[in-house]
Formats: structure tokens, C-alpha cells, sequence
């Protein structure tokens, strides 16, 4: 079995993409699992390279080294927590992350801050942000609803949302 991971795997068509990719070129897998697919063994390696090359247009690209796999790990474990619950504090958010991904939260914070130049905090409220965003234009929900309803004491986020909109 040949397990790859792909970068950038924040959005449900990223799957889709995926999925299409392989197909087109002839790959079967086992396994499509948030940012990482197992393949078959019997996949050769101009397969692989070719799917490769067929997931760069669309944002997607394998990753290579350990720390990049954290990051992905981490990325999408914030994802999850996010779309769990609506009121958990920074604090939850980190013991999360340690439970989960079975590492000190500063190893994890010291390794984000070098490869995405932000650290998990700022990356969590810029994806609290995007979702306030994403309720305001989809989902026809007032600033004040939305901090009602779904981030009482958040008021960081609201100013920021404020700011940037």
C-alpha cells in the first residue's frame, strides 16, 4: 500500500477533484481520507507522477516532507473543530490538537509560525472569520445573528470581520 498526502485538501471538491484525477488516469485506491490517499501497490510511478502534475492546476499538490504533513494535519484539525461547535475557547481548540495529533501544542506552534509565517491562533480566528463571512453572504444571517446565535464573547472576531469587510 502507498499512502500519499496532498496539500491544500480544505474543501469538499478537493475529494471530488481528486477522485476525477485518478480516475482519468487509471489509478484505483483504497482509501481517500481527508489529506491522504492510499493507493494500490500495483500503481507505477508514472502514474504517480502523472497525478501529480494533474493536481497542481487545481491548487492540490503532494506533500513531501514531515513538517508539511503537520501542517496539513493541523490545518484540518482546526477545520474540524471549527465546524463542531460554535463556542470553544482558543484553549479547547489547543488541547484539541495535542489529544489529537500526540504532541506538545508549542512543537506544533513553533513549526506552523515557520511554514505558513502565522501562527495556529491567527490561523484559527482568519478561518472563524471566513465562516462568519461565508454565513453572511450565503446564508442571509445579519452580523448581529450571527454573534447571537453563534459567537456570544467573540467579539474579537466580529471587530476583525468588521474590519476586513
Amino acid at each position: 500500500m502507498l499512502q500519499i498526502f496532498i496539500k491544500n485538501m480544505e474543501y469538499p471538491d478537493c475529494r471530488k477533484v481528486i477522485e476525477t484525477q485518478m480516475r482519468k488516469i487509471g489509478i484505483t485506491f483504497k482509501a481517500l481520507n481527508a489529506n491522504e490517499v492510499e493507493l494500490d501497490d500495483n500503481i507505477s510511478k508514472q502514474q504517480v507522477l502523472d497525478l501529480q502534475l494533474a493536481l497542481i492546476p487545481n491548487g492540490l499538490a503532494f506533500i513531501i516532507n514531515k513538517k508539511s504533513r503537520l501542517i496539513e494535519k493541523t490545518k484540518l484539525l482546526i477545520r474540524d473543530f471549527l465546524n463542531s461547535s460554535n463556542e470553544k475557547s482558543i484553549t479547547e481548540l489547543f488541547d484539541y490538537i495535542q489529544e489529537k495529533m500526540k504532541c506538545r501544542i508549542s512543537y506544533l506552534n513553533k513549526i506552523f509560525l515557520e511554514e505558513t509565517e502565522t501562527t495556529i491562533d491567527n490561523y484559527y480566528s482568519s478561518k472563524k472569520i471566513e465562516k462568519i463571512n461565508i454565513l453572511l453572504q450565503g446564508g442571509g444571517m445579519s452580523l448581529t445573528k450571527i454573534e447571537a446565535s453563534q459567537y456570544k464573547g467573540h467579539l474579537r472576531y466580529m471587530t476583525q470581520l468588521k474590519n476586513v469587510s
